[in-house]
């Protein structure tokens, strides 16, 4: 594009300049291993993860000064506003990435295994890896789970947890739902199908509602 002004080789020194100090911020998520390890730093060294969203909306900005009044000004202004979108998720990622590993800890001592699976789901989801990969990034985790296990010997994490817990049941026993949906009608009703009910009948005879840590231990 033709240059706004005099000033173009400034504004795109400026950009560049912003472009690698956010780029040097990204570098640790490079290796798969270290997703989860990058995605927790982000949230909890919040200076850091402002002055790299900072860089980029500076970069953005002053490239927009750089190129003349013309088609290109306008693509840098949708990416300016793609970035105010894109910066929020970014952010709430983290701070989802973070919730979860905490509340992952949190199972792990308790000794509730059985969430294990739908919490794990949603951290490859989030973070764009197997479950293999997943196991190699909480490796690298540690200074984090003991964050934790600090702050859940201070009850520092109750409100968090008793939403993070009850949101975990909901979405069991939505599976647990869905999963019985896929069975064909004409077998909805057979022995396989009732195996839940006679396992309650089984185990909770004349009971209607029982705590989740007996549930998990049936």
């Amino acid at each position: 594009a033709a240059p706004a002004n005099t000033g173009t080789p400034q504004y795109v020194s400026v950009a560049m300049d912003a472009l690698h100090k956010a780029a040097a911020f990204l570098e640790p998520s490079a290796p798969v291993d270290r997703l989860m390890e990058f995605a927790l730093s982000a949230h909890t060294d919040q200076a850091s993860s402002q002055k790299f969203l900072a860089c980029v909306g500076t970069a953005l900005k002053t490239l927009r000064e750089a190129v003349a009044p013309c088609d290109s000004r306008r693509l840098v202004d949708a990416a300016i506003l793609r970035w105010d979108t894109e910066q929020r998720d970014f952010l709430e990622s983290c701070q989802e990435v973070w919730e979860l590993h905490a509340y992952f800890v949190f199972l792990d001592i308790k000794g509730d295994r059985a969430l294990f699976d739908p919490i794990i789901r949603r951290l490859c989801r989030l973070l764009g890896c197997t479950a293999r990969t997943l196991s190699a990034c909480f490796a690298r985790t540690r200074p984090w789970a003991e964050a934790t296990l600090r702050a859940l010997s201070s009850r520092q994490m109750g409100p968090l947890l008793q939403r993070l817990h009850e949101d975990a049941l909901r979405r069991w026993r939505a599976d647990w739902q869905e999963r019985l949906k896929k069975v064909p009608a004409e077998h909805r009703f057979s022995e396989e199908a009732q195996h839940g009910n006679k396992f309650w009948d089984g185990y909770f005879t004349h009971l209607f509602k029982i705590t989740w840590p007996d549930f998990v231990e049936a």
